[in-house]
């Protein structure tokens, strides 16, 4: 390669030896001459640069001239012309002789290259080097200048911050160790290996191939690497695996005391931070309401209206006063905020943060601030005067600064370092600019301080010979050489600015020296990655195929590429695209758009030699090949991301426990619907009775099994072009397109005639409905839907408690079915309760509740294990607290209820104590209801003297006097001396 570099205005500045030996002119000859009259009449027609701003692509502005050389004839050259900078901004020609390698083909190849959307590189056998695509450039941000020719693994430490041997070392050599490093590693029969591997510098999951390089005799010139990122897929999985993790440490170390709550305003779940604060464990908190765990008196009602705030608006925030367990008052902020599940509330979050210490100290950092600014006025006076001082010196020393930072030179300060007889014996640095870090490869604290031969020992002793000759003279030289421990070309110049300093300036010339090794290089490692690449690439000539990969013909099918060159995309595509237009049509466009922009992007279906139809996504590149502009086509196929596509789709309009649609989807349809022309249009609410009733029961999964049999039946019931939704936890809506109010009853009839022939564990079906018809396009829909709504909720209010009584006679009977001394042992304690109603003087009525309650008692172990009711031997501690839910939920059973809301206030607190000790509340003395009472000592009376599962029937004797021995503590004495006396009719001693 030759080099002229002249002025703007065309005045030949300087020429290159080769290009001097070529034309015959010498030096002084040359220098001065018009750029034009060197190339005579075909410089007019040469275009130079106007401008700084234009972009040069040296290799695709090639024009063939003919130079008449001084007594050698004529001699044809390629020329092109680009900018460099020698002071002011200039232009260079570069030349190189007709006879040189295509360099529309080295552009080709480059190009493919420079475009491929994977990172690549390529090193030689000695391991430097060759190669460095945008797409790496990309990810390491490491340019091909700065990287091209090094050795030493110096493309690893963009990656993993040392210098290590990768996965392309092993396509040329195997190593165990090196192979070790890389998940699902494999090599082939070809030498090509393949592996995974997480770059932690980067935060970078790759998968990489590596494959040898041959040339055409079939010697190994190095080996090529092609990356794929796969972060996203690694990070998807990691976060789905690791999401329910953080959210539970968040909760649990979170500084502020946080509840959980359901939307019926009952604590589910609280932080130790909660517990730390107000002194409440979880078992004392669950199923109690927000707003009566931590206020008393009065404060109750105050925060009642503070959550019912919070449902309404979505947030609450405010500061007031909350108890502790012990009573003691403590100032908190206070911060509602729901959780909603596909639209709907299903509870929400209360955060307490103590402020006492904040308020506290807030007066004393008012009046320490107010000192402060005193003081701050006048310290601001002296930092301005200082500040004018300081911009003043800083001016000139910055100038100073920018210059010598933004250098592309390097340049270095170095002292003389003496022996004792006086004699030079190596140069100190004193200094330096970034530019010389980095021919150095060294960060400026590893060198200054340091001598030049203790950072390059081998260097040449021409180096210091020269250096000295400059101190000792104080003439400037200037020369080139290669350093051998940084494998770098440079050129060298050499002054004295002070008395026993030396200055360098080093500029890096290697690019230029190894330029045509690369060049000569290019062309094979190229075209070895254009077959190798594991994306289908296609070369598009006049909508013709006119090349083609290996992977191409793999993903397509066909026997060889003859198959596919020649073709146009519409041949090996269906006839139209997904949507709808013809493939033939859209090709043209779409390589029009290309043509135009210079490149684009887009989604496509082709198909296989079976005719088989899948859809890829398509880079589609305008380049040039052989003067000629091409299409550049890089394919992949997409068909595992149209499914999880299509799946997503489903899923968010779906709900996907019933498969029905979602409230999401059932907005959008109303919103479509919502048009005269599908007038009547008749919308229906339906509300499932008794599924808390059913979750608290049996299970909550005996409760999905109840919605999806009640979405069967709507499904079943209604017509094809109807729309079903499930809109909320029981809640379900029917859009009845051109369907009037009479029509609609006949589905709703139809509806309610199939739900009498469904039950679910042994509950029968029962749904609640409602419906209202849009006649007039004047009509609010919204207005339609309330109306529809509050028509279902009439029919609630007398239809969802008889179905809750009848649940209630099942759930106990399915409990006494499960369990026949749980029977007995409830029938027995109905009768103590009657017989102690009786004693105490109770009313026929209060008699046959308290009786109610007895029998009653324990409905909640519908809940609990059977292996666990029926367990041999002592519970476990876990195991005790699974049977003491069975009075919360047994309260909330029968609480569903309007006629038993009384006996569920009797049937919580049968296992409190009287000294306060007891579950779930604590009640103490007479807090605890006088029927409670009642049955905690008829349940304890009738379990000791009952055969159980670990141990025989104890005596009546021995019974009565653990009745007298826990009066008092456990229950109420004078409740227990009645029971003994006229219940059992024996002497009570001792109570």
């Amino acid at each position: 390669m030759m080099a002229v570099i002249t002025s703007t205005d065309g005045i030949i500045r300087y020429a290159s030896p080769s290009l001097l030996e070529k034309t015959g002119y010498s030096k002084e000859e040359i220098i001065g001459m018009n750029f034009c009259n060197l190339i005579g009449s075909a410089g007019k027609s040469l275009p130079l640069p106007e401008k700084k701003s234009e972009k040069h692509n040296i290799s695709n502005q090639w024009r063939q001239i003919t130079v008449a050389t001084k007594g050698k004839g004529h001699v044809c050259f390629s020329v092109s012309t680009d900018y460099c900078t020698w002071g002011d901004m200039e232009a260079i020609a570069l030349f190189m002789q007709e006879t040189s390698p295509s360099m529309e083909e080295k552009t080709f190849y480059g190009q493919v290259l420079d475009i491929l959307p994977d990172p690549v590189f390529a090193i030689d056998c000695k391991g430097n080097v060759t190669l460095w695509n945008k797409a790496i450039e990309q990810l390491t941000r490491v340019k091909k200048e700065e990287i091209l020719g090094k050795g030493d693994y110096a493309y690893a430490l963009p990656f993993y911050g040392e210098r290590v041997p990768s996965l392309v070392d092993l396509a040329l050599k195997p190593d165990p160790q090196t192979e070790k490093k890389y998940k699902s590693f494999h090599r082939y029969e070809d030498n090509s290996v393949e592996g995974e591997i997480h770059v932690s510098s980067l935060d970078y999951y790759d998968w990489t191939k590596a494959f040898p390089i041959y040339d055409e005799k079939g010697n190994l010139l190095g080996a090529a690497s092609i990356s794929r990122d796969i972060t996203d897929r690694i990070k998807a999985q990691r976060e789905l695996e690791f999401s329910q993790k953080r959210f539970k440490e968040l909760f649990d170390n979170s500084p502020d005391a946080i509840a959980y709550f359901d939307k019926n305003h009952f604590i589910q779940d609280i932080n130790p931070a909660f517990t730390q604060l107000f002194g409440y464990t979880l078992e004392e908190c669950r199923g109690i309401n927000l707003d009566e765990i931590v206020t008393r008196g009065e404060d109750i009602q105050r925060a009642a209206k503070i959550t019912y705030k919070l449902f309404e608006e979505g947030i609450a925030d405010l500061e007031d006063f909350r108890y502790r367990k012990s009573g003691e008052p403590v100032l908190v902020g206070i911060r509602g905020v729901l959780v909603r599940i596909d639209g709907e509330v299903v509870g929400g979050y209360g955060i307490y943060s103590d402020i006492t210490e904040r308020i506290r100290y807030k007066e004393d950092l008012e009046s320490a601030n107010a000192e402060l600014e005193a003081s701050l006025e006048e310290l601001t006076a002296v930092e301005e005067e200082l500040r004018n001082h300081y911009e003043k010196l800083l001016e000139s020393e910055e100038k100073y600064k920018a210059l010598v930072t933004r250098m592309q030179q390097g340049l270095a300060l170095l002292e003389a370092v003496y022996d004792k007889c006086g004699n030079v014996v190596d140069f100190q640095f004193l200094d330096m600019n970034e530019s010389f870090e980095g021919l150095l490869e060294k960060k400026r604290d590893e060198v200054i301080g340091r001598t030049l031969l203790q950072i390059l020992p081998t260097i040449e002793d021409y180096w210091m010979q020269k250096l000295k000759h400059v101190l000792g003279t104080g003439e400037a030289i200037r020369f080139e050489d290669y350093v051998q421990e940084l494998n770098t070309y440079h050129e060298v110049v050499a002054y004295r600015p002070k008395p026993r300093q030396i200055a360098l300036i080093i500029t890096n010339v290697t690019e230029r020296k190894l330029a045509e090794e690369a060049l000569q290089a290019s062309e094979l490692t190229f075209r070895t990655l254009f077959e190798g690449s594991s994306d289908p690439i296609l070369i598009l000539d006049e909508y013709k195929f006119a090349d083609c990969n290996p992977a191409t013909v793999k993903i397509l099918g066909y026997p060889g590429k003859e198959s596919i060159v020649g073709k146009t995309p519409w041949e090996i595509s269906p006839e139209t695209q997904p949507d709808g237009t013809p493939s033939r049509k859209k090709a043209m466009e779409l390589a029009a758009q290309a043509q135009k922009k210079g490149k684009c992007r887009f989604e496509w279906w082709h198909k296989k030699s079976d005719g088989t139809v899948f859809p890829v996504e398509v880079m589609l590149t305008s380049i040039m090949l052989h003067g000629k502009k091409v299409l550049h086509a890089v394919i992949r196929d997409i068909s595992d991301r149209k499914q999880m596509e299509e799946k997503l789709k489903y899923l968010s309009f779906h709900d996907q426990l019933t498969g029905l649609y979602n409230r999401r989807f059932f907005e959008e349809e109303l919103k479509r619907l919502d048009t005269p022309r599908n007038l009547p249009l008749t919308i229906v609410m339906a509300d499932v009775n008794g599924l808390k009733l059913t979750n608290d029961a049996f299970g909550h999964a005996m409760g999905d099994e109840l919605l999806k049999k009640a979405a069967e039946v709507l499904r079943k019931a209604c017509r094809t072009d109807d729309i079903v939704a499930r809109i909320g936890g029981d809640e379900f809506s029917i859009l009845l397109p051109r369907t009037d109010a009479s029509d609609g009853e006949q589905i709703v009839e139809r509806i309610k005639n199939l739900t009498l022939k469904e039950e679910v564990a042994s509950i029968k079906l029962s749904v609640s409905f409602g419906w209202e018809t849009k006649t007039d396009s004047t009509e609010k829909i919204q207005d339609i839907i309330k109306k529809a709504d509050d028509n279902m909720y009439k029919k609630k209010l007398y239809e969802s408690p008889s179905m809750r009584s009848k649940s209630i006679d099942i759930i106990l009977r399915t409990l006494h079915e499960k369990n026949k001394m749980e029977e007995e042992h409830s029938k027995r304690v109905a009768q103590f309760c009657e017989r102690m109603g009786k004693a105490l003087g109770l009313s026929a009525d209060e008699n046959t509740i308290i009786r109610t309650a007895g029998l009653l008692h324990d409905i909640g172990k519908i809940a609990i294990d059977d292996k666990l009711l029926s367990k041999r031997g002592r519970l476990t501690d876990f195991e005790r607290e699974e049977v003491r839910r069975h009075s919360e939920v047994g309260y909330r059973i029968l609480s569903s209820a309007n006629e038993m809301t009384e006996i569920a206030e009797y049937v919580i607190a049968h296992h409190e104590r009287w000294d306060g000790k007891g579950y779930p509340k604590g009640l103490k003395g007479t807090d605890i209801p006088l029927q409670s009472r009642i049955i905690a000592i008829a349940d304890a009376f009738d379990a000791m003297t009952s055969v159980r599962n670990y141990r025989n029937a104890l005596p009546e004797e021995t019974a009565v006097r653990e009745l007298i021995n826990n009066a008092g503590t456990q229950f109420d004495p004078h409740l227990v001396k009645i029971f003994i006396e006229k219940v059992l009719g024996v002497a009570a001693k001792g109570v």
